[in-house]
């Protein structure tokens, strides 16, 4: 499940540059394999390439995934979405407010 999510800048102007990490954690009993995690959106440019290598991680551990983004939209509030696929089955999908002030 997704813990945390933190951006850099909090709020983007118009055209910004900026960072958006995901924390998440295995709160099952038993390691996943990820096989891959990125962040999308139709509107909102994701500079950052998807995680692509097939990693573990262990029952209660954390893991952080950091995406550059930049914002070339009006106004608004967009929700890009975090999305990590596991290796034998299933996915998370969270989408993320990201405001856009000018």
């Amino acid at each position: 499940m997704v813990t945390n999510v933190s951006m850099d800048p909090q709020v983007f102007m118009v055209g910004d540059t900026g960072t958006i990490a995901i924390e998440v954690i295995n709160n099952g009993a038993q390691s996943v394999a990820i096989r891959r995690a990125t962040m999308f959106d139709e509107e909102i440019m994701v500079d950052s390439r998807p995680y692509d290598t097939t990693t573990y991680l262990g029952a209660g551990n954390r893991m952080s995934f950091t995406f550059t983004v930049t914002a070339p939209v009006d106004e608004g509030i967009y929700y890009p979405t975090f999305s990590m696929d596991f290796r034998d089955s299933g996915y998370l999908r969270y989408p993320v407010k990201l405001q856009v002030q000018d």
